[in-house]
């Protein structure tokens, strides 16, 4: 089999050095050049059919795709340009196979448009099939070998092999298949897999799509187009109602675009104002991030030059740093969740607090996020492509597990069968304020036994979280891992549970009391100085660290373990300082900043970003038909491009859904609001309740992911 492909390629490469050394060829060169391929065509004629026919026979094919296989073959070797045009459409043998590119996906819609017909009949058309080739253990370790003499790629940075079909990722060939459309997915995964077990190699087809299976729209299809159309009509509708005061009903004013828009730019300043610019730089890091995590590695040109990118500082800063912007998240929506608590004094009973504000929190995130995901439910039907079935599997999932994302359990799946896997932070955001909202609650009348219980979370979860690294030998960060399964290990046991982020929360909340409490406060300049210097160079190094894991350093368990627990905590520690200066104006140069007109602006859409750019990060990755290099300057590209698309859908969905739900909120509840006295001075009360109560204490919910999962999800 070696000596064929060796043969048959070596003719391939004098062919082509034939043509570039000969521009000026005449009648005569030209010939010889026909020749050469009807010779390459025989040779891989004379070599296909006796092994055809046997696996035919072996194997339970039908004749229509036994028939049309041969068929092609035959025209092949007449250089028909229908098979010609066939056989230039697949992808065969990668570039840079030593650098550990993986891929050769061919193209797509030239093998979809391919028709063969007779007499005007259309006997059948071009199928285009995704071929996996995974070889066995002996030949792996052989390839390992000698790209280890090479010195390009380290036996320890490639990822074990795995035959199992639900392995998140195996390294193998993908590679690209035109075949006519008469033979089914399973006949020619059974031919394959035939051929390769001849070698004592593993192949099988992932998937197969027609010109014809990629126009079947279905009525999830017709849903997700109508519903956003639906939207935008209202909206429009309601906004002519109420600029010609044609109608002046609640409900029409809270659905009007021109008023959701004042709304949003609104230039109101107050003690959080700053919350909206932290919130627009930590969107465009998770944006960042997830540029850099999610690419699946079947889609990267030369593993090597990926393998070298996490070993800078400014891949530890964009990608491996964005799952600090999530602690920061975290401990925001704690600090939102205690300060406006205090800000208002509320005398209604605690368990009707209670209730009020888990169900107020739930209507007013779950509405907007279903509705993206409605839409998303669309990509599949629109986009088509080598590498979508990879890409879009979190919306074919969805199909048979959506609901988990009102039930709020979307956490409980695995990274690689989640339905819109981003949606996982707003699952754990809500699951700890259930669990962490009675500790704000209780926190007037008992403050120093509900401190010890923020301090007891916090500790706690640190020492579960290196508890679980250690004895289940899971990574100790999220980051790049060539062995995608170890990532997954770490996304399911650690990152996406509630007991992990419940400490970083529980400091946002003490942090947000003592905020209220001592908000008058004034610290030295020397001192506040030196505690930035301190939380910086603390938040630098965290963030830095990581790189040391990419080095091939001999680092211990017990090491892993202690940078589990504390990474994200440390973290958590300095977010915490950064929000009692700004908000208590003890950091007046970064409040200024983080309150600029722009910065607002963009954190007012924090939210809807933070809904919608993982379903077009994923459209752009699924109908790309190319390998991408794993580049800073790309990635940074891709991100800008990628967060401002992301900008224009969020303020479009905060017109025709969030603004409204906020509106109707207010609406609602607005009987209660006259009764609500504050601490704060008269002059900024009503505009505190309005912008904090009713917006940031909704908006401030952004996540990650990646993934990488980088992907990813993370």
């Amino acid at each position: 089999m070696l000596c064929f492909k060796l043969d048959l390629w070596t003719k391939f490469a004098f062919f082509v050095i034939f043509l570039i050394v000969t521009p000026e060829c005449g009648q005569c060169s030209l010939q010889e050049g026909r020749d050469l391929i009807g010779e390459i065509t025989t040779f891989f004629t004379r070599k296909f059919l006796p092994i055809a026919q046997d696996v035919f026979f072996e194997v339970d094919v039908s004749s229509e795709c036994s028939g049309s296989l041969l068929k092609m073959v035959s025209a092949m070797r007449r250089r028909e340009p229908w098979a010609l045009k066939m056989l230039t459409a697949g992808g065969y043998v990668p570039s840079g196979v030593f650098f550990m590119t993986l891929t050769s996906l061919g193209s797509y819609s030239q093998c979809l448009s391919t028709t063969v017909q007779e007499e005007n009949v259309t006997l059948f058309t071009g199928q285009y099939c995704g071929l996996h080739v995974l070889p066995n253990q002996e030949v792996y370790d052989g390839l390992l070998d000698i790209m280890e003499q090479l010195g390009d790629v380290k036996r320890s940075a490639a990822p074990p092999l795995r035959y199992q079909k639900d392995s998140f990722y195996r390294p193998g060939l993908r590679l690209g298949l035109c075949v006519p459309s008469a033979c089914t997915a399973e006949e020619l995964g059974a031919i394959v897999s035939k051929v390769a077990g001849r070698y004592e190699q593993f192949a099988e087809i992932s998937s197969c799509h027609t010109q014809t299976q990629d126009d079947v729209r279905d009525p999830i299809y017709y849903f997700a187009i109508l519903l956003p159309c639906f939207l935008v009509f209202v909206t429009v509708a309601a906004t002519m109602l109420d600029q010609y005061k044609i109608n002046g009903n609640p409900i029409v004013k809270a659905f009007s675009a021109s008023r959701n828009n004042a709304q949003l730019l609104s230039k109101h300043r107050s003690e959080l104002t700053f919350l909206h610019g932290l919130k627009a730089l930590l969107a465009y890091w998770i944006v960042i991030g997830h540029c850099y995590l999610l690419i699946d590695p079947y889609s990267i040109f030369t593993i090597k030059e990926a393998l070298d990118i996490p070993k800078t500082i400014f891949f530890q800063i964009a990608a491996t740093g964005a799952f600090t912007g999530v602690t920061v998240f975290f401990v925001s929506s704690g600090f939102v969740m205690s300060y406006s608590s205090l800000a208002k004094k509320d005398s209604t009973p605690g368990l009707q607090l209670y209730f009020a504000s888990i169900v107020r929190r739930y209507y007013r995130l779950m509405i907007p996020a279903l509705v993206v995901l409605a839409a998303a439910l669309s990509l599949p039907y629109i986009a088509h492509g080598p590498l979508t079935d990879a890409y879009f599997k979190m919306f074919t999932d969805c199909k048979t597990s959506w609901l988990k994302i009102p039930l709020e359990i979307v956490n409980t799946d695995s990274f690689h069968q989640m339905c819109l896997s981003h949606y996982w932070y707003l699952s754990v955001d809500y699951q700890i304020m259930v669990l962490i909202f009675p500790i704000v609650i209780a926190y007037r009348r008992h403050p120093r036994m509900m401190t010890v219980c923020v301090l007891l979370l916090f500790f706690l979860s640190g020492v579960g979280i290196a508890a679980t690294t250690y004895f289940m030998r899971l990574l100790p960060f999220m980051g790049f891992n060539s062995d995608q399964s170890k990532i997954v290990l770490l996304l399911d046991y650690v990152y996406f549970l509630p007991t992990t982020h419940i400490g970083t929360v529980a400091v946002g909340l003490l942090t947000g009391c003592l905020s209220f409490k001592y908000k008058d406060i004034r610290i030295p300049s020397h001192i506040r100085t030196l505690i930035w210097l301190f939380t910086s160079t603390i938040a630098i190094v965290v963030n830095v660290v990581p790189v040391l894991w990419y080095h091939d350093l001999n680092i211990p368990p017990w090491a892993d373990a202690m940078y589990a627990g504390i990474h994200r905590h440390l973290n958590a520690l300095c977010a915490a300082w950064l929000l009692f200066a700004c908000s208590t104006r003890n950091g007046k140069t970064l409040t200024k900043f983080l309150s600029c007109s722009p910065l607002v602006f963009l954190g007012k859409l924090s939210f809807g970003i933070y809904l919608v750019h993982y379903p077009i990060l994923i459209y752009f990755l699924g109908i790309n038909g190319t390998q991408q290099q794993m580049l800073h300057s790309r990635m940074v590209r891709d991100s800008v491009g990628v967060y401002f698309i992301s900008v224009g859908v969020a303020y479009v969905l905060h017109l025709c859904i969030e603004g409204p739900v906020i509106a109707g909120d207010s609406l609602f509840f607005k009987k209660r609001r006259p009764s609500e006295s504050s601490d704060l001075p008269s002059s900024k009360q009503a505009k505190l309740k309005d912008d904090i109560i009713s917006e940031e204490l909704k908006a401030v919910v952004l996540s990650s992911a990646a993934q990488i999962k980088s992907i990813y999800k993370f």
